[in-house]
């Protein structure tokens, strides 16, 4: 799986940082059962780091994933969902 992501933090305080971000992937799967050979996935979404210099960084982010199946013989989206994921990275450094 290939995936680029990228993001603007709206608000940048010592501690917290809220924004808006982008992401791409693509890889291969099943859709509906059936193979779908290539799938490509845009995941707009919001975030929010709470940072602290003891913990590193939790990321909770808020967003939607939606797959656009890209060498299937239907066109068009496929299947899509809200997410909520919740992350920690032990070393963030601001």
């Amino acid at each position: 799986m290939l995936e680029l992501k990228g993001g603007f933090a709206f608000v940048e305080r010592e501690h917290v940082h809220f924004g808006v971000e982008f992401g791409v992937s693509a890889g291969g799967g099943r859709l509906d059962r059936h193979s779908a050979g290539l799938l490509a996935a845009v995941e707009p979404g919001l975030f929010v780091r709470l940072v602290s210099e003891k913990i590193g960084a939790v990321h909770i982010d808020a967003g939607w994933y939606g797959v656009v199946p890209a060498a299937v013989d239907q066109a068009g989206w496929g299947a899509g969902a809200a997410m909520l994921t919740l992350g920690w990275s032990p070393f963030y450094r601001r």
